[in-house]
């Protein structure tokens, strides 16, 4: 696992932003690093290594073969070996156990078809000294990250975009409607960034960059599948595709332990990787405090995972929650670069550098279970909708929606979950499934949204992420609803929010985490599975949990549905609270000049007294002030190493 950078300039580029666009990446891989500048000063590449598969110095990157191939990478392509023993068979030699080198000559072979051959989850870059052109691609899931910008006459492209700012004539320049979109859904999708002249590069995608042109294409799309083969997949199927995809992401030439949450998705990975560890599987679980779990009014994740450790025999480590989110907080924004509005970055941090701390370098983990399968409430509270729907009007209208609308969410010394899951339930039940869908994860209302902003930035929904799901929803026509919910959410919600946190707040720990479940063939095959048997009855991601029944005990699969998340409720009203008001003061709001002050004080003030839960609100007004704060005012949270070991540039040609 690495971090990459590059540039591609028609004069000669600067070595000093070279090597200070790859400094900026030690995190992602202190263990070596490396530069060079090709193509008579025109083309950089570098790389920072987290040494993973052969330590030697053999893996030193950016890697070359013969005088026409560079490459910096960053991922892992977990069926290297088949690939490899296939080019050998094709006459080709290598001099490392590398997946880099593999892929290198992959593409030698293959060109840009090489990218169907990986199962695996990579981005990576390769310049072509023949032909001046470079190749960048993207794995199919979004899984690792790649961005890109034009800078004059100069390509950049990073798995970080803060690295742009190296070079002196790159400026930021605030996407406005992407701001929106921040607030309507606490993400940003891609291409788009928070940034108007940074792309980020969708997954499965690859990237084509001559003489001054930039071409992108998709490699890969489910909505692209025969539907006629959709059959009634089989336990069998699911579980023996689920086993092959754990023993494949265990490769490794360091310690790899698991995060495990106590949930049907993380507990299945577990169950598995006992089957093919060599030692104790070690697995690492979060542990809120009493008092904040309270508010949340959710079960305690620690129990089933110490059931799940128990049963498994595993070295289990418990990590309390009781972090300075204050000091946190813009710290792992800067890590973010793209600010996604969601808790669990900390919580993903905390286990990631507590892993560290234990030896532990990757980490496998569920995620992608609830995409792929449809575990989502939101898929539960839509489908639900359209039994809703058949209620008389007047009845929803006048006597169950205004019932429903007074229900407080918290009392002094707890939260109601059923209340909070009540009123969004019945804030977009009525409206049509797809209205109703993207209502159920949209933190804002239209008219809450504009009364909370300037009139420069009020919308008329149209704003771009908006505009992404129903794109998303017309490509997966073929699909039934249930399947086309799990496509429009691994296409955006997934690599945009849950992959994108997950890797920055892991990679800001130097470790390197892998999630089996969304290993492609997998991905596949529950795109086989039809709605009703992901969702039956009151009953979410069924045929999974049907096939995990044999291993796995019952209270564990079929818990409530508990999100991977931070206790916000119980922070914000407490914790936080002291810092909202500090940074939401009128004054502040008017200079900031994005938030309409009276709106502001409303939603802090029902929040506190516990009328209404707005804590994901709240913490995505905290992420927006504060990466303005580090972004734009020029205020930055310098959290790499103060002394990072310079790397010698090579030039090369």
């Amino acid at each position: 696992m690495c971090g990459i950078v590059g540039m591609v300039s028609q004069k000669k580029i600067d070595s000093h932003v070279l090597n200070s666009m790859t400094e900026l990446l030690y995190h992602r891989g202190p263990d070596d690093g490396g530069a060079v500048i090709l193509n008579e000063g025109r083309v950089g590449l570098g790389n920072r290594r987290l040494k993973i598969i052969d330590l030697s110095p053999a893996g030193h990157q950016p890697m070359s073969l013969g005088d026409r191939y560079w490459i910096t990478y960053n991922g892992e392509v977990y069926n290297f070996e088949d690939i490899r023993g296939e080019l050998e068979m094709r006459g080709h030699a290598f001099r490392s156990r590398t997946d880099t080198e593999v892929v290198l000559h992959a593409y030698a072979e293959w060109g840009k078809e090489c990218v169907q051959k990986f199962n695996g989850m990579f981005a990576f870059a390769i310049w072509d000294n023949i032909e001046g052109e470079l190749f960048i691609a993207r794995d199919r899931l979004g899984i690792k990250p790649l961005y890109y910008t034009t800078v004059g006459d100069t390509f950049l492209f990073s798995s970080e975009f803060k690295t742009f700012s190296s070079h002196p004539d790159f400026s930021r320049q605030v996407d406005e409607d992407s701001l929106v979109s921040l607030l309507f859904f606490l993400w940003i999708a891609d291409p788009r960034t928070i940034l108007k002249n940074v792309r980020s590069l969708p997954a499965a995608n690859r990237l084509l960059y001559k003489n001054g042109i930039v071409k992108t294409e998709r490699y890969w799309d489910l909505a692209s599948f025969d539907r006629t083969d959709q059959h009634d997949v089989s336990e069998e199927e699911v579980f023996e595709k689920i086993a092959t995809a754990v023993r494949r992401q265990m490769i490794s030439d360091v310690p790899v332990g698991a995060l495990l949450s106590g949930g049907l998705d993380s507990s299945a990975i577990v169950a598995f990787m006992n089957e093919h560890a060599r030692d104790r599987v070690k697995t690492y679980t979060i542990v809120y405090k009493a008092e904040d779990l309270r508010h949340e009014a959710m079960e305690n994740d620690a129990v089933y995972a110490r059931l799940i450790a128990e049963k498994f025999n595993t070295d289990h480590k418990e990590i309390m929650i009781d972090p300075d989110v204050s000091e946190l907080l813009p710290k792992l924004l800067w890590h973010l670069d793209n600010p996604v509005a969601d808790p669990a970055v900390i919580n993903t941090y905390l286990i990631a550098q507590a892993a560290r701390e234990d030896g532990t370098l990757v980490l496998l983990t569920g995620a992608g279970g609830d995409e792929i399968f449809s575990g989502y409430r939101k898929h539960l509270a839509t489908s639900l909708g359209l039994y809703y729907r058949k209620i008389p009007h007047f009845v929803r209208r006048r006597l169950i929606e205004p019932g429903v609308n007074m229900l407080p969410v918290a009392g002094e010394q707890k939260g109601y979950r059923m209340n909070r899951w009540l009123k969004r339930f019945v804030r977009n039940a009525s409206d049509e499934p797809i209205q109703a869908f993207i209502g159920n994860y949209a933190y804002f209302t239209l008219e809450e949204l504009n009364e909370a902003v300037i009139p420069a930035l009020r919308t008329d929904m149209l704003n771009y992420s908006y505009v992404r799901h129903f794109e998303m929803f017309r490509r997966s026509a073929a699909m039934d609803f249930v399947n086309q919910m799990c496509y429009v959410d691994v296409n955006l919600f997934l690599p945009n929010l849950n992959l994108l946190y997950t890797d920055k707040g892991t990679m800001a720990a130097s470790v390197e985490v892998r999630p089996p479940l969304l290993d492609h063939e997998l991905v596949e095959l529950a795109f086989r599975i039809p709605g009703r048997r992901k969702i039956r009855g009151l009953t979410q991601k069924y045929l999974f949990k049907k096939a995990m029944e044999r291993v796995l005990p019952r209270e564990v699969i079929y818990r409530p549905k508990a999100p991977f998340g931070a206790p916000l409720r119980s922070w914000t009203r407490k914790q936080l609270l002291p810092m909202i008001n500090d940074l939401y003061t009128e004054e502040s709001v008017k200079r900031r000049g994005i938030f309409h002050y009276p709106a502001i004080r409303r939603m802090i003030d029902a929040n506190t007294s516990g009328r209404e839960d707005h804590a994901h609100r709240l913490w995505c007004l905290l992420t927006i002030e504060l990466w303005f704060r580090q972004a734009i005012d020029n205020n930055p949270i310098i959290s790499r190493p103060a002394s990072v070991p310079a790397i010698n540039i090579m030039p090369v040609g």
